[in-house]
């Protein structure tokens, strides 16, 4: 099993101790990839530094089909960490691989058994009221996946629709994709590569 974290230490002692009980009972190997080395945790990680060198993908290029306000820097940080940290890695054909983050505690973390082609994530967001519309949007706080998921999942960054102006303009239930954040955009990629999605209960 492996953890993928990426970005900003965030989080403290009960989230990271939380984090090392996990890798504790699941034997798990963690990296983490950022700018700023997150220094001595409770749990053992590795580290890779994120280049610094700009890469254009949906989120930084002007050109790209996809609009949202957020998608720079918010979202382009956030996945290149992430991108650069999993492509650093060498996963086996059959590990388990989980997305992450180091500011929730996950003493109640349910683990999933994990489905081929099919990403699992909590129902409700962590900020969240209520559950999340799954035939809309996907949750990209915590996911756990196989490895032929994973290997679609973080490439997300580098994702061009054969129509993207269609896919901007047709709204999906009562939103529409050009309207909302990573979630959206995350849940049709999944659409158009075939992956199916499976939601749990967590109390975070």
């Amino acid at each position: 099993m492996i953890f993928v974290l990426g970005g900003q230490k965030r989080g403290n002692i009960v989230t990271w101790n939380s984090i090392a009980e996990l890798q504790r009972l699941t034997d798990a190997k963690i990296y983490v990839s950022g700018y700023e080395h997150w220094g001595v945790l409770p749990f053992e990680y590795t580290w890779f530094d994120t280049p610094t060198e700009i890469v254009y993908n949906i989120f930084n290029d002007v050109n790209s089909w996809y609009k949202h306000e957020d998608k720079y820097p918010r979202y382009y940080l956030q996945w290149r960490h992430l991108a650069h940290c999993y492509n650093s890695i060498t996963p086996t054909s059959n590990e388990i691989i989980y997305k992450i983050r180091n500011d929730y505690n996950y003493s109640r973390f349910p683990l999933q058994d994990i489905e081929p082609n099919t990403i699992h994530v909590p129902e409700k967001e962590h900020h969240a009221s209520r559950l999340f519309w799954p035939d809309v949007i996907c949750n990209d706080q915590i996911l756990g996946m196989d490895k032929p998921t994973a290997d679609k999942y973080f490439d997300l960054p580098n994702y061009i629709p054969e129509t993207p102006d269609k896919m901007l303009n047709i709204p999906k239930g009562r939103m529409k994709l050009s309207d909302i954040g990573i979630e959206a955009v995350l849940r049709d990629y999944m659409y158009h590569h075939n992956i199916n999605l499976k939601t749990f209960f967590f109390r975070y």
